[in-house]
């Protein structure tokens, strides 16, 4: 099938700094600040004489943000979006915050004007009200723990009320006229909003060239059907670096699969467990560096913007080899373990789904002075998601468990000539005397503690939140699984472990658990902590190369 004729002038995937970490959407231009000003007193009936101000913000992966300061109205924020998915994103993200508006208590940024003909900034945009505070993250060191554990209570209050706000189907959200099924009806004054589960907004459905790729978008009816969706679009990618590399290796490709009794396709099976050939071998492990590359060689680019004209670097043989082992393992993921964690789901009719943050981190939460909560931004790649991947604690509570509060005495002091001046985190500035780890180790017990919080009122306010969340642990380490399958770091490795682990029966292997420990065990093989080697960025880097021969080396065992 050939690549749908998608308009995204404006934007192009290249590489920032390395090409270690993928590509990176970039503007080929700037929104013009005059035309930004132009089109808000267009838009605002502003007359001439009239004060309009605006100053750029801030810049997201996929935006940029400018504050907006006229007279007679409130204080506002446009954000000007890359045309990643044109028409679709925007409409995506004005029908998600409007619905949470109409439906919820959710403090969320009310949309005043939007526009997706690009006609006028030459990009789409969407303004919208300023809210009051600032990110916690920004003021995270200096935020009390009991205001933290406020926090939390009200995210759980929020998550209960999302999952009361039912839809059927999976995918993001847009206004309708049409009446269907999976339609939710709001009375705003004299306009009657209809919301329907449509085309998908993840981003995994338009990084680089994927918004071109033959795969359904949504609105999915199941789990199985979206899940398979996002491994096929791993698996093309995998496809991709084969054909561009060395065509010297066999290239047979096998779906393992025969007839499910109602026509679907179902695993091989023997009167044991599932049997699968060899999904790499001990020779290829040590091959397969510690970051797996994917599209990319792993190595950094120096360089300024201007190398990011370049295409990805030469195909390899280690590159195929390595694409060969991503696709073996996706293809097992979507053929088989999918079908596993699903086998008792019935299609008949679309899955109920309920409004996900995925990214629901601490940049994204605003506070005031108080460090009471004052707002919930960036819903722009929001969906509809199956309960059972919805109900999951934020992105704000993820990490290392850490029961015991850290003595401060016992850690060592910020050392301000650290790194060659230039620290890894950009915190330092508020180190108040302390180094790095002190304050990533009380980050972790606060996160604990606040996690703790959370499922307690998360059980108060909703007992069926919380029997979905732990009745869900094998498709929410799936869905995990996939996750690390796209970031191409160590996490295929562990992945190939829990693929092993569930194939054999253990379908509550718990895939976060292996990563922590294993985290765990690095931190104790590989020797001194951050606060020990401070002193030297060189000496940090010899010891990240001393790690990968670690690894490389019991990846051989």
């Amino acid at each position: 099938m050939a690549a749908p004729n998608i308009d995204q002038d404006g934007l192009r995937w290249g590489y920032k700094r390395s090409r270690l970490f993928g590509k990176d959407p970039l503007w080929t231009r700037e929104p013009e600040m005059s035309a930004i000003e132009s089109s808000v007193r267009q838009e605002l009936h502003l007359n001439p004489d009239e004060v309009c101000n605006v100053s750029f913000m801030a810049e997201g992966a996929l935006n940029k943000l400018y504050a907006i300061e006229a007279q007679g109205h409130q204080d506002c924020v446009l954000r000007v979006s890359l045309p990643v998915d044109p028409v679709h994103k925007t409409a995506r993200e004005v029908a998600t915050l409007r619905f949470l508006e109409s439906k919820s208590s959710l403090p969320v940024p009310r949309v005043i004007l939007y526009s997706t003909d690009r006609k006028d900034i030459g990009f789409e945009w969407i303004l919208m009200t300023r809210l009051p505070g600032t990110s916690l993250r920004d003021k995270w060191r200096h935020t009390s723990l009991q205001a933290k554990n406020n926090i939390a209570r009200r995210l759980a209050g929020y998550q209960a009320e999302l999952f009361d706000l039912r839809f059927h189907g999976i995918g993001g959200l847009r206004e309708e006229e049409a009446k269907a099924e999976n339609v939710e009806s709001v009375t705003d004054g004299l306009v009657e909003r209809r919301f329907v589960v449509n085309r998908i907004g993840s981003v995994e459905f338009f990084y680089d060239d994927h918004i071109r790729r033959d795969v359904p978008r949504g609105p999915y009816v199941s789990s199985e059907e979206w899940l398979q969706a996002r491994l096929d679009l791993f698996i093309g990618d995998q496809d991709r670096i084969i054909e561009r590399g060395p065509n010297d290796q066999d290239t047979s490709d096998e779906d393992h699969k025969e007839e499910r009794s109602d026509g679907k396709s179902m695993p091989n099976t023997d009167e044991h467990n599932v049997v699968l050939t060899p999904i790499i071998s001990e020779q290829e492990k040590t091959h397969t560096s510690a970051d797996v590359k994917g599209q990319s060689n792993g190595e950094h680019c120096s360089g300024d913007l201007s190398e990011a004209d370049d295409e990805d670097d030469d195909i390899d043989e280690e590159d195929v080899r390595d694409a060969r082992w991503l696709k073996n393992l996706a293809t097992i993921l979507r053929n088989q373990v999918v079908w596993l964690a699903f086998s008792d789901v019935s299609e008949s009719e679309p899955e109920p789904s309920m409004l996900y943050h995925q990214d629901l981190h601490e940049g994204n939460i605003l506070i005031d002075a108080s460090g009471e909560m004052t707002g919930i931004v960036d819903w722009e790649c929001v969906s509809a998601s199956p309960l059972w991947a919805a109900c999951q604690k934020p992105k704000l509570l993820e990490g290392r468990s850490r029961e015991e509060c850290p003595d401060r005495d016992t850690y060592g002091d910020y050392n301000p000539d650290a790194w060659g001046g230039q620290g890894p985190d950009p915190k330092e500035k508020d180190s108040d005397g302390k180094g790095i780890t002190y304050w990533e180790h009380l980050e972790e017990h606060e996160q604990t503690v606040m996690s703790k919080t959370f499922f307690e009122e998360m059980e108060q306010r909703c007992p069926s939140w919380t029997i979905m969340y732990r009745g869900s642990l094998m498709r929410r380490n799936l869905s995990g699984a996939i996750d690390l399958m796209e970031g191409r770091f160590r996490g295929p490795f562990e992945v190939d472990q829990w693929c092993r682990a569930v194939r054999r029966g253990c379908c509550d292997d718990d895939l976060e658990a292996r990563l922590q420990a294993d985290r765990e065990d690095r931190e104790v093989d590989h020797g001194p902590t951050m606060d020990e080697i401070e002193g030297s960025w060189e000496v940090w880097k010899d010891l990240r190369n001393a790690q990968d021969a670690v690894l490389a080396r019991a990846l051989q065992n």
